[in-house]
């Protein structure tokens, strides 16, 4: 797991002139008018979380991967081709709020579309900020356990309340190719930290909120508001 924003790993993955422009696969958005299943929690803010990735099917499915703020699935990923910079960690053109990281616009949280929950499954959902991410990972409100799902990888996460759970597997991430699926998970907040944005990262020992590079591609869990 990137235990750390400044893993080795990370670095030479984000490295400048590492990079070539990739070519996008682009994805339809023609479900963003249908019904996703979601499962209530319990939780004290209400939220209520979809059963699967976007892009997913089943719970045990990866679904796409997206680089923070972006909308479509590259098949490599990194600062040289990410949408919302010039090619560098500090050349930022859009959510940006340190002069010393580029253009700064203030936004710290992810217009609607820049949100691939948004984008693709329509108003209803959205991306979970960093405290919907916090309140999940929160052990007084839920318990984690490592256990796989059709021999995918990951964790099932158990409300204390009610007994409700869903599965989110290790979809792994796209750097310069898709790795650690099956192994590792990475979840995209709509929150915007310290040089990257907010992320719930795990392996099969452990799992923790903490920032990450945006240029990764990563999965989203979509979540909805209880009516």
């Amino acid at each position: 797991m990137k235990k750390t924003l400044f893993s080795i790993a990370a670095l030479a993955c984000c490295m400048v002139g590492t990079w070539v422009l990739s070519s996008c696969s682009e994805k339809s958005n023609n479900n963003a008018t249908a019904q996703h299943e979601y499962v209530d929690l319990a939780l004290p803010s209400g939220t209520l979380w979809a059963t699967c990735n976007v892009g997913a099917e089943k719970p045990e499915e990866q679904g796409f991967h997206f680089a923070w703020g972006e909308v479509t699935e590259k098949d490599t990923c990194g600062w040289g081709n990410y949408k919302w910079c010039e090619g560098t960690l500090d050349t930022m053109i859009k959510y940006c709020v340190e002069s010393e990281k580029g253009t700064v616009d203030g936004l710290s949280e992810l217009e609607p579309e820049d949100d691939a929950a948004i984008v693709f499954w329509g108003n209803d959902w959205k991306t979970p900020t960093k405290e919907q991410l916090a309140e999940l990972r929160d052990s007084t409100l839920c318990t984690w356990t490592w256990t796989k799902q059709n021999e995918m990888g990951g964790y099932q996460v158990t409300s204390k309340k009610n007994g409700k759970s869903l599965f989110l597997p290790a979809a792994g991430y796209i750097g310069d190719k898709a790795v650690e699926v099956g192994e590792d998970g990475y979840y995209w907040s709509s929150t915007l930290g310290d040089d990257g944005a907010f992320v719930i990262g795990f392996d099969a020992k452990d799992y923790a909120l903490y920032g990450s590079y945006r240029c990764y591609g990563q999965s989203v869990r979509a979540v909805r508001a209880k009516k």
